[in-house]
């Protein structure tokens, strides 16, 4: 969520190396294809199922933003 947000991303992505966790798609065993209809759908769910005011609410997800969410999640 950082990258959606744009918000430390650089600290995070240190901070996951630094513990090992598993946050790849591939680690995760997910496809890219489910990550991405994850994230295009997420705003959706979020505003349907009246959750908490999020980053989800402000940011639409194209396919490209996912692609270069997951991109960045995997460097």
């Amino acid at each position: 969520m950082s990258g959606l947000q744009e918000n430390r991303v650089s600290e995070i992505k240190e901070l996951i190396k630094e513990l090992g966790l598993r946050h790849t798609p591939q680690a995760l065993g997910l496809s890219e294809e489910t990550v991405t209809q994850s994230f295009i759908s997420a705003q959706s769910y979020a505003i349907e199922d009246k959750m908490a005011f999020s980053i989800l609410n402000e940011r639409d997800i194209s396919p490209e933003l996912a692609a270069k969410l997951i991109a960045g999640a995997s460097e």
